[in-house]
């Protein structure tokens, strides 16, 4: 039996031997995956800058 969620996405690009993608690197790749404008992107930018430090 499969315990996974249906709507479950797959993990991000990622091989045996590589760290773990940082927060930022991981919002990049699914805004620029799902076509978000560039302004988008770094009103999140800022956004993860200005909760995380």
């Amino acid at each position: 039996m499969n315990d996974c969620a249906p709507n479950r996405r797959p993990p991000l690009r990622r091989f045996l031997g590589q760290q773990v993608p940082r927060l930022y690197d991981r919002v990049v790749e699914v805004l620029r995956t799902r076509h978000y404008g560039r302004r988008t992107e770094e009103a999140y930018r800022h956004l993860i800058r200005r909760f995380r430090g």
